[in-house]
């Protein structure tokens, strides 16, 4: 976790979702041409594919670009990075190579936001040496389980305010809700923020058609390494009623009005056993 992250469903706003919305359509715009090279996964995913949602989603300060080495190849990546520095994203030094930022006013009378995109690669894929020059300071960050970001995509439309004043209507990639799952299992498994139990959560509490749908959907991933593993990853997680994942679930709600009028313990019991049920019906778990 970078320091400052947020550890508790307090911690986010409407404000920074609003940015993050803000950015997508912005960036869906200045990207146009590379539509379908990049794909847009992380905690953005679940309030994109589930807006229908009965139960609201606590929402994202950041966003996560998932770049396909095969469609950006020969250097073409640093072409689509560079279209962003020139409509004023940035470089930081207090960021990761792999990060640019955006500043959005909301003109709603607060401090801007800041937006920090994070640019991945599937953990396997090779960057060209050759074609365009690559930016200095800058590079993509290599992740486990991308690249079914890239595998299992649909194409949505997102409608918002752009950042410079007005409304927009873009066309985006966004990785599936299985395709989701695993990579969250990576990060899941791979550091602790809480809020990654509760997005694993979230999409199996609210997915149309409940958990045995969900599963169906999840069924071609188990035939993917990086899949199986992913889902194994949340399996592990979640072994028991008190293992990590349920509560986690638990801490990043508790105290907070993200409950609803359900319990901690309601939300500790209900993150288990929904995700219990899913792991049976993909007959990941027996006993």
């Amino acid at each position: 976790m970078r320091r400052g992250e947020p550890r508790s469903a307090a911690d986010y706003d409407g404000r920074s979702s609003a940015a993050v919305k803000s950015v997508i359509v912005e960036i869906g715009q200045i990207l146009g041409s590379y539509r379908g090279k990049y794909t847009i996964v992380g905690g953005s995913v679940p309030w994109l594919l589930l807006e229908d949602a009965e139960m609201a989603h606590v929402g994202t300060q950041d966003l996560d670009l998932n770049l396909d080495p095969v469609a950006l190849d020969d250097g073409e990546y640093a072409l689509l990075v560079e279209s962003l520095l020139e409509k004023g994203y940035e470089q930081s030094a207090s960021l990761a190579k792999f990060q640019l930022q955006r500043e959005i006013d909301l003109e709603d009378g607060g401090q801007p936001v800041k937006v920090i995109i994070d640019f991945l690669m599937p953990r396997d894929s090779a960057v060209a040496k050759k074609g365009p020059k690559l930016i200095e300071g800058f590079a993509v960050q290599k992740a486990n389980g991308a690249d079914l970001g890239v595998a299992y995509q649909e194409m949505i439309e997102v409608a918002g305010r752009m950042p410079g004043g007005g409304t927009n209507r873009v066309t985006i990639a966004v990785c599936t809700i299985p395709a989701f799952l695993a990579m969250k299992g990576y990060a899941l498994d791979g550091r602790m923020k809480a809020k990654d139990a509760y997005d694993i959560y979230y999409v199996l509490r609210n997915y149309p058609g409940g958990v045995t749908a969900l599963a169906e959907a999840c069924r071609p991933l188990l035939d993917e390494p990086s899949g199986n593993e992913g889902f194994s990853l949340i399996d592990a997680k979640f072994e028991t009623l008190e293992s990590y994942g349920p509560t986690s679930v638990r801490n990043f709600v508790d105290e907070t009005d993200v409950l609803d009028g359900r319990t901690a313990d309601e939300w500790q019991q209900d993150a288990f056993g929904q995700i219990d049920a899913w792991l049976r019906a993909l007959g990941l778990r027996k006993t």
